[in-house]
């Protein structure tokens, strides 16, 4: 099966082995950064970005529900874990998530989203889609959201916002903040 593009520059210091200049397309999925692996230590890490255009049909590609859309999405991310690269787990994960999502639908919301979309129609700030005849999220199946940003800080199974969800739409802005167990 043909997965994608893999560039990376692989190099072992000591105890420690290096993946620099990561640059992968695996499936619509872009990865980029570097990540290493402390034998000694019984460590591994990674730092860079994933990325694409429709998080859903890159979900859909990795045999994931897709649950929300895109047109473009970034995800920074810094984190480590114990163990060799292959062993990371979310309840053993150590570090930084940052998310951003622009123009798209999340899917299977209840029909609450459905009272936000006819304010969305009067919604003075969507004058200009509406010049354009543009009334996806409107019609479109779930909530339309112009952008979808946060960052989380995880430390050994428990996941705090460090900065809160922000779903920006034309008829809605939403703001999520907490903490979650993951055990």
């Amino acid at each position: 099966e043909l997965l994608g593009r893999v560039r990376v520059d692989l190099r072992q210091q000591d105890t420690v082995t290096r993946l620099d200049n990561i640059d992968l397309q695996l499936r619509g999925l872009g990865v980029t950064g570097n990540a290493d692996w402390q034998q000694d230590m019984g460590r591994s890490s990674f730092a860079g970005q994933l990325s694409g255009a429709d998080i859903g049909k890159v979900l859909k590609a990795w045999g994931y529900t897709p649950t929300l859309s895109s047109n473009r999405f970034a995800v920074d991310v810094d984190m480590n874990w114990p163990g060799q690269p292959q062993q990371a787990v979310l309840t053993s994960l150590d570090g930084e998530l940052a998310l951003s999502l622009r123009n798209g639908q999340i899917y299977e919301v209840d029909s609450g989203a459905r009272a936000l979309r006819v304010f969305g129609l009067l919604n003075f700030n969507s004058i200009g889609r509406r010049l354009r005849l543009d009334f996806s999220d409107l019609f479109g199946k779930g909530l339309s959201y112009d952008h979808l940003r946060g960052k989380l800080r995880f430390e050994h199974g428990l996941v705090y916002s460090v900065e809160p969800f922000v779903l920006k739409g034309i008829s809605s802005e939403l703001d999520l903040a907490g903490q979650v167990d993951l055990a």
